[in-house]
């Protein structure tokens, strides 16, 4: 018994003493406190947290850093999945993944202890600075782990001792596919020579900001943007490109051309397309005229890289709008007017549109509005039949996309629930995205509007983060409705508040619905 107490006692010190002399080890990467280079800076830690990690439960972290010892967490719900095998019996903090992001180190052979004392960063390299225990004991069930909060700004990767892990935080610091080749950006540019011991230079940047969207319809934002492109020549290629939002960071498309020396006008994302207005040359001008004419390209992320699926000189308008099939019924209703048009049955798009609409409204019941994106035309209604009763119709060319959320603010606002066309019943939860302009003092009105125009209910949405932004904030709000004497259809109104009060500003997003 003298014994086993005598050797636990000399574990204890032994502990004791490798915690008081590796304070400045560099953990995994071989270097020490003493050479890391002047231009370091030490980035403030947040949060820190330590504790034992269960080995089963190495599949919540991030794909690529389930074999790793260092590695980082930029998602949400991963950090919950990850604290929930890390701190059972805690809730998980609440952080701000918008501009922070969480580092973590964990052993790999050995259980010992490990605490983060610092992270320094330099040329945008994040070196993890940390000290642990010396022992020889086995991993067996659970691992020593440590997991700090950091802010994310200025980190493009975290350096294990084998290689970097990039952190894909910002579009301008990936890499792109331009004409079959990876080109690697840091801070919006990059510089190769064009050959080997050339002076040439092949230059290639980002061209303005880029903007975001959802274009995977995953819930995350991704990013839509414009590169250009200079090989020392007097040509400058301009390409449309994407980045492509995961669990793991952004990561960057090919690039599609779009022409030479070109003016690009906007860049947006439309519900999942990528819309580029940009102004070229007629075929017959010099390329030192002055580019005018206007042009509008259209592209959509499809089977892992962004598609051209044409112009609107090619295609015809591309559309967004609401349609409705029921009984009697055959109606497309475009973002922006105030009527419904009747489908035509000899449209080129007509079949694939109405087997989208059964398969999405299958579960929706009767006459629930499905969002699309669609090429078409306006048509004068046809002269008898159901359609005679509607003021226009409309010729489908081609079925674009069917967004599941899709809306006609999607540029300023993105509803997660309700489901346009779902059933609802008082009260009601609302939440989604919308930019920090749709909001004021933190928070916006909506209302529920019944099928004779009645408000049968009003309440408010309120920002779930700093809403003082022109980007995305996630919002919630609850609202009780008064039930009408007889179910039907309604109107769920998202309004832009607006304090000054003056009409042109007032905006709003409508999402139909059905009162249970």
């Amino acid at each position: 018994m003298i014994m086993i107490s005598l050797k636990r006692l000399f574990f204890t010190a032994v502990l004791f003493m490798a915690f008081e002399i590796a304070p400045t080890a560099i953990a995994e990467n071989g270097g020490n406190g003493d050479n890391v280079p002047s231009a370091a800076a030490t980035v403030p830690i947040l949060n820190h947290w330590i504790g034992e990690y269960p080995v089963a439960r190495l599949d919540q972290l991030p794909e690529a850093q389930r074999d790793t010892p260092i590695g980082f967490i930029n998602d949400p719900d991963i950090f919950r999945a990850v604290w929930q095998a890390f701190k059972p019996k805690d809730e998980p903090p609440k952080l701000d993944f918008d501009h922070n992001m969480v580092i973590f180190i964990r052993n790999v052979r050995f259980f010992n202890r490990t605490r983060i004392l610092k992270v320094v960063l330099t040329d945008g390299i994040a070196d993890i600075v940390a000290m642990e225990t010396r022992s020889a004991l086995p991993i067996e069930d659970k691992m020593a782990m440590a997991l700090a909060e950091i802010p994310k700004k200025g980190v493009r990767a975290v350096r294990t001792k084998k290689h970097l892990i990039p952190v894909r935080l910002d579009p301008s610091n990936i890499s792109y596919r331009i004409d079959g080749k990876e080109v690697d950006l840091i801070n919006g540019r990059s510089e190769k020579e064009a050959a080997p011991g050339s002076v040439s230079k092949i230059t290639t940047a980002v061209l303005g900001n880029p903007t975001v969207g959802d274009l995977n319809d995953d819930g995350r934002l991704d990013a839509a943007l414009i590169l250009f492109q200079n090989s020392g020549g007097t040509g400058t290629f301009i390409y449309a490109a994407a980045a492509i939002n995961r669990n793991d960071g952004y990561h960057g498309t090919n690039a599609e051309f779009l022409g030479d020396r070109i003016r690009v006008d906007s860049v947006s994302i439309r519900n999942g397309v990528i819309v580029v207005e940009y102004r070229d040359r007629r075929s017959d001008e010099p390329m030192a005229v002055k580019p005018s004419v206007p042009r509008s390209t259209y592209f959509i992320f499809q089977n892992g890289k962004i598609q051209n699926i044409g112009t609107s000189e090619e295609q015809g308008q591309l559309f967004e709008g609401w349609v409705t099939v029921g009984h009697e019924v055959r109606a497309f209703h475009p973002c922006g007017q105030t009527e419904d048009l009747w489908i035509t049955g000899d449209s080129i798009g007509y079949n694939d549109l109405m087997e989208a609409y059964r398969s999405l409204a299958a579960d929706r019941g009767p006459y629930a509005p499905v969002f699309v994106v669609i090429y078409g035309r306006q048509i004068e209604a046809p002269m008898d039949g159901f359609g005679a009763d509607y003021p226009g119709g409309f010729f489908a060319s081609r079925l674009v996309r069917v967004p599941p959320k899709g809306n006609c603010k999607a540029g300023m606002i993105l509803v997660d629930s309700p489901a346009p066309g779902s059933k609802i019943v008082s009260p009601l939860t609302v939440s989604g995205k919308a930019r920090g302009t749709w909001f004021f003092e933190g928070d916006f009105p909506m209302v529920i509007i019944d099928a004779s125009g009645s408000v049968i209910g009003q309440s408010y949405c309120t920002a779930q983060s700093p809403w003082m932004t022109t980007e995305f904030v996630a919002f919630e709000g609850k609202i009780t409705f008064k039930r009408p004497a007889s179910s039907g259809k309604a109107m769920l109104l998202l309004k832009k508040d607006n304090p000054t009060g003056k009409p042109e500003y007032d905006d709003a997003l409508e999402i139909p619905v059905f009162i249970r």
